[in-house]
């Protein structure tokens, strides 16, 4: 909010043909204005008005707003590669300006431009604000490390490699109403796929208390990536809700939180082509990533889609609630025995509720794949229908574990009774030798014959426990 006196970089000798360079007018105009500014009381603001400005090294006082008319009437054009255009420092605001890159390609791997906006070595831009601003070919749009207490909105463009990054950001974060969204007619099919395959809206490093409204990505790489850890930390306190991750190649990867990651009401799209992965929307934890037993991912009123993988790959405890499933039969995700899927995890806690999954036109499928070695229920499932269109489907598949279920419904090609539901890892050709079981655990026979054992039950819980025939058909 403008509490104080404008100064009009024109009067300082701005050029906004951009013709000439005006960094040194627009930082005297800057400079002036932190000189007349109190903090928190008197907001001078520095102006630019219609046009478009060739600048860059700007760094922005204490208090001071730098605005322009809208994204469509100011520009800055930037063309240094070495150094950052805006530097903000605390109680500073950027609003309605269009940053542009005419010498950044269309149609190749991009250069690699310093981030656009980033917090001051002064002071680290807490209570800042980023407002109503745009881009097209930055490499790195926001970059802020340190600040607190900061708001993001009204965001739009094309960054090509990351959107908005954050760091050390301890307190107070919201970003709202972010688009960025991809014209492909305009872009190189190279660059196009080089975006797909790299770029990252949001990237979360060390990062507490955030909340993330009306987030539309389209064409990225990860629309969210969690990539904190040491030395710094990573993130907790996540929120994001209202949001459109479509045509993205993992949508939502976490490779690291400390915890507390909450999504809600939105719609997630992968067409991820990667053959030596088997994940598309979600890749929630990499192999190996460590968590405790009560830190969940939670997602509510979510639908997930997927075109060429598994909708999402789990190695960390996540929660469902009245989400949807889908994965289209165009691509390669399948368990051990080659069935598509479309949750896979690993050796964590599922809980689902009033979910709904769909593995659709596949010969051989699984809607949920749990392998490993959780020593608790892996899935639990409330008030929720799986269907599996064809013959020859398994709705779900355990390497090992429990199943808890309760009022849900499991509808199969072959057969509509949850009582005879098929999990395809129970079936084994002889009592297990390996691995940690729980008394109660049965296995069937897979080759079921007149005079052989119907299966095993465990009486003795153990490695591999005592097993004992249920008898011989």
């Amino acid at each position: 909010m403008i509490t104080g006196a404008v100064v009009n970089v024109l009067d300082y000798g701005a050029d906004p043909t951009g013709a000439t360079d005006s960094s040194s007018a627009i930082q005297a105009a800057l400079t002036y204005a932190g000189s007349i500014t109190s903090t928190k009381v008197n907001h001078a603001a520095v102006y630019l008005p219609s046009g478009a400005y060739l600048a860059s090294n700007l760094e922005i006082p204490l208090g001071v707003i730098l605005y322009g008319d809208g994204v469509n009437i100011s520009q800055i054009i930037v063309t240094d590669t070495v150094n950052s255009c805006i530097k903000m420092q605390n109680y500073t605001t950027v609003q309605g300006i269009y940053f542009s890159y005419p010498n950044q390609t269309t149609t190749s791997t991009p250069t690699a431009y310093p981030p656009t906006i980033i917090n001051s070595s002064v002071t680290p831009a807490s209570y800042g604000t980023i407002s109503n601003v745009r881009t097209e070919g930055a490499y790195d749009f926001i970059s802020l490390t340190g600040a607190t207490h900061f708001t993001i909105q009204n965001v739009d463009g094309m960054p090509y490699r990351y959107g908005i990054v954050l760091d050390t950001m301890l307190d107070s974060i919201t970003i709202e109403n972010v688009h960025f969204n991809y014209s492909y007619t305009s872009l190189g099919s190279t660059l196009v796929n080089w975006i797909y395959n790299n770029a990252i809206g949001i990237t979360f490093k060390r990062v507490d208390s955030a909340k993330v409204t009306d987030y539309l990505c389209f064409g990225m790489q990860n629309a969210v990536s969690f990539q904190g850890g040491a030395p710094s930390g990573s993130a907790n306190g996540i929120f994001i809700e209202n949001f459109v991750f479509d045509l993205c190649g993992v949508p939502i990867n976490v490779v690291n939180f400390q915890d507390g990651l909450f999504f809600s009401n939105g719609w997630v799209t992968s067409f991820n082509t990667n053959t030596t992965v088997n994940y598309g929307p979600c890749q929630l934890g990499p192999t190996g990533f460590s968590y405790s037993a009560n830190q969940f991912i939670n997602f509510v009123n979510v639908k997930f889609n997927s075109f060429y993988n598994a909708a999402l790959n789990i190695a960390c405890n996540t929660s469902f609630v009245n989400c949807d499933f889908y994965n289209y039969n165009i691509g390669n995700a399948s368990d051990a025995t080659g069935a598509a899927i479309v949750l896979q995890a690993s050796g964590i806690t599922i809980q689902l509720s009033n979910c709904y999954f769909n593995g659709q036109n596949y010969s051989h499928s699984s809607a949920v794949y749990e392998g490993g070695t959780y020593s608790g229920y892996k899935v639990q499932v409330n008030n929720t229908n799986i269907v599996n269109s064809g013959a020859g489907k398994y709705d779900i598949t355990l390497a090992k574990g429990r199943l808890s279920i309760a009022s849900s419904e499991f509808n199969s090609f072959w057969q509509n009774v949850l009582l005879y539901t098929r999990f395809n890892n129970m079936y084994v050709s002889a009592a297990p030798t390996v691995g940690t079981w729980q008394v109660g655990d049965i296995f069937y026979n897979v080759t079921p014959a007149t005079g052989q054992p119907k299966g095993w039950v465990c009486t003795v819980a153990g490695t591999p426990g005592t097993w004992v025939s249920t008898g011989n058909l």
